[in-house]
């Protein structure tokens, strides 16, 4: 799955790939969550692009490998009297809390349903 993460990132080289497993890490720990499987299960072979690409979501939305950026993006400029305004780089995530975790994942919610167990 790493080397499909780095694929549609557009990465090469080993640089990066102690972050790529992270975010790939914390993708799959979400995944096993949200379906209700046990930590030692594996993820099923029909949820592993689905797992990639959900990692690569993340890694956008929440700006790793942007180390030369600061910790905020701009989003509004005016020059008269220069007001300048920020927002952290991941959009709505929120880091802290991590309330963008349930938010995230109900946009593949269609794809990880048919895998989901009753949790009782």
């Amino acid at each position: 799955m790493l080397e499909k993460m780095k694929l549609l990132l557009g990465i090469t080289g080993n640089e990066k790939d102690g972050l790529l497993q992270f975010v790939l890490d914390t993708v799959t720990d979400m995944v096993k969550n949200y379906c209700h499987m046990s930590i030692d299960e594996a993820i099923p072979a029909q949820l592993e692009n689905v797992v990639v690409r959900m990692a690569v979501d993340m890694w956008r939305a929440e700006g790793y490998g942007n180390e030369t950026n600061s910790n905020a993006e701009v989003t509004s400029v005016k020059r008269g009297d220069v007001t300048t305004s920020f927002r952290p780089v991941g959009g709505d995530f929120n880091a802290n809390t991590g309330a963008g975790g349930a938010d995230f994942i109900k946009a593949y919610t269609k794809q990880l349903n048919a895998f989901r167990k009753v949790g009782w």
